[in-house]
C-alpha cells in the first residue's frame, strides 16, 4: 500500500465525517429551534388561558367593568389565534371560549352553566398543554418526530381527555375554590 492510497482514503473518510457532522448539526439546530418555538407557544397559551380564567371569574363575581370585558375579549382573541381552525379539539376550545365570553357579557347569566363551561374549558386547556409538553419531551429525546408519531401522540392524549371528560373528572375547580374565599 503506498502513501497516496492511504492519504486518499484518509481524505475521503475525513470529508464523509465532516459531511455527516454538518448534517447532524443542522438537524439538531432545527429541532432546537422548533422546540424553542413550541416552548414559547406553550408559555403564551398558559399565560393567556390563566388571564382569561382570572378575568372570567372576576367578572362573574363583580360588576361588569368595561375595561375588564374589553381585556377579556382581547385575551380570548389571542387564544383563538393560537388555535388551529381545522382541528376538532381546537374548535371545541373556540366554542367554549366564545360561549363563556357571551355568558359574561350577558346581564342574566346562568351562573351554574357558566361554572360548568369554565370547568370544561379548564379541562380542555390542561390537556392541550399536556399535548404540547409531551411533544416537546419527545422531540428533545428523539429529535424531530414524524407526522405519524405526532398524530399518535395527539390521539393518545385525546383519549385521556375523553376518558376524563366521560368520568366527569374535574380539573382544579376554581369555582369551588373562589366560593371558599
Amino acid at each position: 500500500m503506498d502513501i497516496t492510497t492511504i492519504l486518499n482514503g484518509g481524505l475521503i473518510v475525513g470529508l464523509l465525517t465532516i459531511w455527516f457532522e454538518i448534517r447532524k448539526s443542522r438537524k439538531a439546530t432545527f429541532v432546537n429551534a422548533i422546540t424553542s418555538q413550541r416552548q414559547e407557544f406553550l408559555r403564551n397559551l398558559r399565560t393567556f388561558t390563566a388571564e382569561y380564567f382570572t378575568l372570567a371569574l372576576a367578572l362573574r363575581y363583580a360588576d361588569k367593568d368595561k375595561k375588564q370585558v374589553q381585556r377579556m375579549n382581547q385575551v380570548r382573541c389571542s387564544i383563538l389565534l393560537l388555535l388551529n381552525p381545522d382541528d376538532e379539539w381546537d374548535i371545541e376550545t373556540s366554542c367554549y371560549l366564545n360561549r363563556i365570553y357571551k355568558q359574561i357579557c350577558n346581564a342574566n347569566v346562568n351562573e351554574q352553566e357558566l361554572d360548568t363551561n369554565i370547568n370544561k374549558l379548564m379541562l380542555i386547556m390542561q390537556y392541550q398543554c399536556r399535548i404540547e409538553w409531551k411533544g416537546m419531551s419527545q422531540e428533545a429525546k428523539d429529535g424531530a418526530i414524524s407526522g405519524k408519531k405526532r398524530t399518535k401522540l395527539r390521539d393518545e392524549v385525546k383519549k385521556e381527555y375523553h376518558k376524563a371528560k366521560m368520568k366527569s373528572v374535574k380539573p382544579l375547580n376554581v369555582i369551588d375554590y373562589e366560593k371558599e374565599l
